[in-house]
């Protein structure tokens, strides 16, 4: 990786573990997703904590969103390569179904109402792909421990040489400039959004990271009964939409039992009429069908400039 900036260097210091933090999201990402096509950071400012993700897969398409004009010209230094995007999360306004991966890294914790963050949240939800990952990094509150916690972050913070006036700035902005929630908060936004499958894969004293996936209803499906010889089994964490949405040709279909059950027929038609070599073939592509990248072609247009 490159030296880090001086904007880099300011976080590491207020930042617990920041290092950290931003090499496990290229790390789950790529466990997750594996290549991910397309990639959006929202609420980038200047490109730092997307910088680690953005080395690590240098065949994705990256864009990069923030509603500062000041923090995008920095991160076009950064981050050379990239789209840009000069709007906030809930006024981006890229089409449905645009991006493998979203991440929000110490961005919405600065929407001081909750509808407004979670008009961000459904936002990301809209512009993933239907198995698309939403990684989202706030600062976050503890209720009925957070005195502690706040004596761990600020040890943490002088330990890395932050001046006293900075340490004692990032407890005055707690409520007035950025605005935490707790744990619990986090996760039942993100289920209300209409995510799915959400798990806290980074916890500190001062700050929690999420990631869940857009599933559009979330439900298990049984495994396909056995087609001759060939048994087809399917992951009980999938969705009808899911295998319907990999199929271009069922893409319209949007959740309805009808369209749901139609599809599921044409499916099983086509595994019917390709012969025993056929059915092989379908039977190991839904391992992929269920977690590769998108199908799709073509480019997104985007909303604003671009790097």
């Amino acid at each position: 990786m490159a030296e880090l900036s001086i904007q880099e260097i300011g976080m590491s210091k207020r930042i617990t573990d920041y290092q950290g933090l931003r090499e496990s999201i290229p790390d789950i990402v790529s466990e997750k997703i594996s290549s991910p096509d397309s990639w959006l950071d929202t609420g980038c400012g200047m490109g730092g904590s997307v910088r680690a993700s953005f080395e690590r897969f240098p065949g994705t398409r990256f864009v990069l969103a923030d509603p500062s004009s000041e923090n995008i010209a920095e991160a076009r230094k950064n981050i050379q390569g990239a789209e840009f995007v000069i709007a906030p999360t809930d006024g981006l306004t890229m089409p449905d179904a645009s991006f493998d991966v979203i991440t929000a890294i110490l961005s919405h914790h600065y929407y001081s109402q909750r509808e407004k963050k979670m008009d961000a949240v459904r936002n990301c939800r809209r512009m993933l792909r239907e198995g698309g990952m939403f990684i989202t990094v706030e600062h976050t509150r503890y209720d009925g421990d957070q005195s502690a916690k706040d004596s761990e972050w600020r040890d943490y913070m002088e330990s890395k040489g932050l001046e006293e006036r900075f340490i004692a700035e990032m407890f005055q902005r707690r409520g007035t400039v950025y605005f935490p929630m707790t744990e619990e908060e986090h996760l039942s936004m993100l289920e209300e959004a209409g995510f799915r499958d959400a798990k806290v894969f980074w916890r500190t004293c001062s700050d929690i990271g999420i990631y869940a996936f857009r599933r559009c209803h979330g439900k298990s499906i049984p495994a396909l009964s056995t087609v001759g010889k060939h048994q087809i089994t399917i992951s009980g964490s999938a969705t009808h939409d899911l295998l319907l949405l990999r199929n271009r040709q069922l893409q319209a279909c949007r959740g309805d039992h009808s369209s749901r059950r139609e599809g599921f027929r044409r499916i099983h038609r086509g595994i019917g009429s390709r012969g025993p070599e056929g059915r092989e073939r379908v039977r190991t592509g839904f391992p992929r069908l269920l977690l590769g990248p998108p199908d799709h072609s073509g480019e997104v247009p985007q909303a604003g400039p671009h790097g």
